[in-house]
C-alpha cells in the first residue's frame, strides 16, 4: 500500500510541475509570472 501511495505521490508532482512549465511559458512573453502591474492583496490607493 506505501509503494502505491507513493507513486501516486510521485505523479501528482509531475503533474504539477508540468503545470507550473506550461504557465511559465504562457506568461514568458507578458514578462513572466510576475509581470508589471501585478498584485494580490494590495490596496490601491490614489
Amino acid at each position: 500500500m506505501m509503494k502505491r501511495l507513493s507513486m501516486h505521490s510521485m505523479r501528482f508532482t509531475e503533474q504539477k510541475e508540468a503545470v507550473i512549465e506550461l504557465v511559465d511559458r504562457v506568461l514568458e512573453p507578458y514578462g513572466g509570472r510576475l509581470f508589471t502591474g501585478f498584485s494580490i492583496g494590495k490596496i490601491k490607493v490614489d
